[in-house]
C-alpha cells in the first residue's frame, strides 16, 4: 500500500496550547450576579413588608358637621359671581359667529 495521500502528523510544529484563567473572571461574574440577585430580593421584600403600613397611616375623610357646612354656604351665596347668564349669552355669540 502507498502512503502518499496521508498527511504527515507534524508539518509545522506548533507550540502547545495553554490554558487561559476564564475560570476566575466567569466566577467573579458569577458572584456579582449573586449578589446583584440577593440585594433585588432583599429591596423586593422590604418594599412588600412597607406596603401594609402605608396604607395604615391614611387618613380616613370625614364630612363635615352641619354647622361647619352651613358656613360654607354662607360663603358661596356671598361670592360676586357677576352676571354668569349675560357671560354665557355673549360667548354662544361669539361661538356662533365662528
Amino acid at each position: 500500500m502507498d502512503n502518499t495521500n496521508s498527511m504527515p502528523t507534524n508539518l509545522s510544529p506548533m507550540p502547545p496550547m495553554q490554558s487561559t484563567s476564564r475560570g476566575s473572571g466567569h466566577k467573579k461574574a458569577s458572584a456579582s450576579l449573586i449578589i446583584l440577585a440577593v440585594a433585588v430580593l432583599a429591596l423586593i421584600i422590604w418594599w412588600v413588608s412597607q406596603a401594609p403600613e402605608m396604607e395604615e397611616t391614611a387618613t380616613p375623610t370625614t364630612t363635615p358637621t352641619p354647622a361647619v357646612q352651613d358656613e360654607l354656604l354662607q360663603e358661596a351665596d356671598e361670592l360676586d359671581l357677576g352676571d354668569i347668564d349675560s357671560e354665557f349669552q355673549q360667548i354662544d355669540q361669539e361661538l356662533n359667529t365662528l
